[in-house]
């Protein structure tokens, strides 16, 4: 995997076992034709970006503190 861009900023992503198995069930659809994927996190969410159609959401690790009174 190489880097777009060069940043001295880290992201780091909590990944469920339920998010990593949606990722590899939607792998082979949504891969390029070199065999990889693009992950995109925002709104505490990850999804696998789809050159072809909207994102597919893999799911939330957990709720947005906004959002903490919903239980």
């Amino acid at each position: 995997m190489f880097a777009a861009r060069h940043s001295n900023e880290t992201v780091q992503a909590e990944l469920t076992r339920n998010m990593v198995e949606a990722m590899l069930r939607s792998f082979d659809s949504l891969a390029t034709p070199e065999g990889t994927v693009t992950v995109e996190i925002r709104d505490n969410a990850m999804y696998v970006a789809n050159g072809s159609g909207p994102s597919e959401f893999l799911g939330l690790a957990a709720l947005p503190t906004a959002l903490g009174y919903i239980k």
